[in-house]
């Protein structure tokens, strides 16, 4: 909901409280990397997204995230 009301920055700390909480949660990690993506902070969402895969190899969200940020 931070993230679709444009606050990032926010939504960076909620989704870090919850990894702390599940630290195989490859959603939260998905989604705390685009929240970095959206703060301008590509390299550190590109390590979110690919531990998310690394976590659910199977979240397509997570690799088109990661293809985006592709050059």
């Amino acid at each position: 909901m931070l993230l679709a009301q444009g606050n990032a920055a926010a939504a960076l700390n909620e989704f870090g409280r919850a990894l702390a909480l599940d630290p195989r949660d490859a959603q939260s990690d998905n989604n705390r990397g685009v929240a970095l993506q959206s703060l301008g902070l590509k390299e550190a969402a590109r390590q979110d997204y690919a531990r998310a895969l690394a976590v659910d190899p199977g979240l397509t969200e997570a690799r088109r995230n990661l293809r985006r940020l592709e050059p």
